[in-house]
């Protein structure tokens, strides 16, 4: 009986100390405020997207007040540096709002949840979008976070939207958008009466065609969401100034 009782005794004793153990992992996980979390690496994406180009990486801040999920992809190569200076930004101000808020509301909390897709072209040209969602206590509404990046991975130089499309045409960029977008919400059109060139400010380079990618509740009503737009090449004619690759389909 005493050995049974000293055996327990030394279980209960290991399960105490790995406790402890856990405990003192997860603070080192996490720095004091969340401010700069690490970036963990992911060997393979565990969410439903499209991963073509570069290694899922992770911000993440499992403390509040503020809730950080934030994917980027990792290629190794020049361009890496200025998407996750971008992550480290979007996490930093996301903060920054919550803690403004609790100024006022110290009950006050958030969350950041962004994800991406990467989208690698005719063994050149990768196109990224990184597309979420920043909610707060205090927020009728999720609000999209939206940015895309384009790499010439050649040149291993990061494309400028004027790269891509010549925005001198952007009135027939707009009409085969206003047509694309129609196609699938018909009752949208109302809303598509004065569109500008601030519809095209996310753009990513796609198999298909040009990825524009709109604001929840900025261009369109709020039911239909962050929206997803292909811009076929072969409507673009001109207006797809990049080179040859990729090639618009026939």
């Amino acid at each position: 009986m005493k050995k049974k009782l000293t055996s327990l005794f030394l279980v209960f004793i290991i399960l105490g100390l790995a406790a402890c153990n856990a405990e003192r992992v997860q603070e080192q996980a996490i720095p004091s405020g969340g401010l700069t979390p690490p970036i963990i690496n992911l060997p393979t994406p565990y969410y439903n997207t499209t991963v073509e180009y570069g290694k899922p990486d992770l911000i993440t801040d499992n403390t509040e007040p503020l809730r950080a999920y934030i994917h980027f992809p990792v290629a190794g190569d020049v361009t890496d540096e200025i998407i996750v200076e971008w992550a480290r930004g979007v996490h930093q101000s996301a903060y920054n709002e919550i803690a403004e808020i609790r100024k006022n509301d110290p009950k006050a909390k958030g969350e950041v949840n962004i994800q991406f897709d990467s989208y690698f072209v005719n063994g050149r040209y990768a196109g990224i979008l990184e597309n979420g969602i920043f909610m707060s206590s205090h927020l009728a509404h999720p609000r999209s976070i939206i940015r895309t990046f384009n790499i010439d991975t050649k040149n291993k130089i990061l494309l400028a939207n004027t790269d891509i499309l010549d925005y001198s045409q952007s009135a027939n960029i707009l009409a085969v958008m206003h047509d694309r977008i129609t196609e699938d919400h018909p009752d949208a059109a109302n809303y598509l009466t004065e569109m500008n060139e601030k519809w095209l400010e996310h753009i990513a380079i796609g198999h298909d065609g040009i990825i524009v990618v709109l604001e929840r509740s900025v261009f369109l009503p709020s039911h239909i969401g962050a929206l997803k737009v292909t811009l076929p090449y072969n409507k673009l004619g001109s207006a797809f100034v990049l080179g040859a690759e990729p090639s618009p389909e026939p």
